[in-house]
């Protein structure tokens, strides 16, 4: 090696322009140099150890965010909201009932006509049936599970005038007017006492009822003198039966099967022993139908 380029060599290293030799190189060149050269310490670390160091700090940082090693509230999933009721709609029929009687009606007028349109409606069996007043003129009655209101809207619409009327030898049928001012009643439906649905002799429905005391002696008096005349049951100046007296009633107990050749039905019976138990309307009644949509939770 030339003596200039062991001199450069050598300035290098002490300039530490050049990577840390070893020892054994140092050595090697300060016998060459016959000068000490000085051993720079390397401040740089190992590329492991400066990985493992951020490794470490960014585990003790997640430690300290996080509390020791459990998930911040923050981090925590949002906690599933709580099922919803399932539900499922209905249509429940309405029957809108509008007093078309006088111009104003008493509260006692309609106090009463609430309690007989309850009456008629309970009569019909129907569950969770409801009748609510509305205005000082008009109610509602809910029918839940009802598919046909026809009936009830027929039941509940009649005025309820039962009446009891003599016609001599005039022969009508079932369903015929009859005026009341030409054939006036022995009388009226309030001198019943009860009333209940019965059968005749072959099984079909027949409604029977029970007279007031003095009811029934007038009926004993006018049966008795009126053998083989017609004698008419109506209700509302309708004729339901109108058999022939054939003999003297003198217990005050009825029993009516329906004229006609049809005898009645099972809801017929009971529809009229409804009308006659709840007694007459006070006003006429505008009855119509409507339905809305009820949600019921599952």
């Amino acid at each position: 090696m030339s003596d200039d380029l062991e001199r450069r060599l050598a300035e290098a290293f002490h300039r530490g322009s050049l990577p840390t030799a070893s020892d054994r190189l140092v050595e090697s060149l300060e016998r060459v140099t016959e000068r000490p050269i000085v051993r720079r310490r390397s401040h740089s670390r190992p590329i492991v150890g400066v990985l493992a160091a951020a490794i470490a700090l960014a585990a003790i940082g997640a430690w300290i965010v996080t509390g020791g090693g459990r998930p911040s509230q923050a981090e925590l999933p949002p906690p599933s909201a709580a099922p919803a009721a399932s539900a499922t709609t209905t249509r429940v029929p309405i029957l809108r009932i509008e007093l078309s009687g006088p111009t104003t009606v008493t509260p006692a007028a309609m106090d009463e006509v609430e309690r007989i349109l309850k009456a008629r409606v309970d009569a019909t069996g129907v569950a969770d049936a409801t009748v609510a007043r509305t205005s000082a003129r008009t109610l509602t009655v809910e029918l839940p599970g009802v598919t046909d209101t026809e009936g009830i809207r027929r039941l509940i619409s009649h005025p309820g005038r039962l009446a009891f009327v003599p016609l001599g030898s005039r022969q009508v049928s079932e369903g015929d007017l009859v005026d009341p001012a030409q054939f006036p009643p022995i009388f009226s439906g309030d001198q019943v006492a009860s009333a209940a649905v019965g059968q005749d002799q072959t099984g079909n429905p027949t409604v029977d009822f029970v007279l007031r005391s003095d009811a029934a002696t007038a009926f004993a008096r006018y049966t008795a003198a009126n053998i083989g005349t017609y004698l008419a049951i109506t209700l509302d100046d309708t004729v339901i039966t109108s058999p022939v007296i054939q003999n003297a009633i003198t217990d005050g107990h009825v029993q009516i099967t329906g004229g006609g050749p049809a005898a009645f039905n099972a809801q017929d019976a009971a529809e009229l022993v409804a009308i006659i138990q709840s007694g007459p309307l006070p006003v006429a009644l505008q009855v119509t139908s409507a339905t809305v949509d009820a949600a019921t939770s599952s």
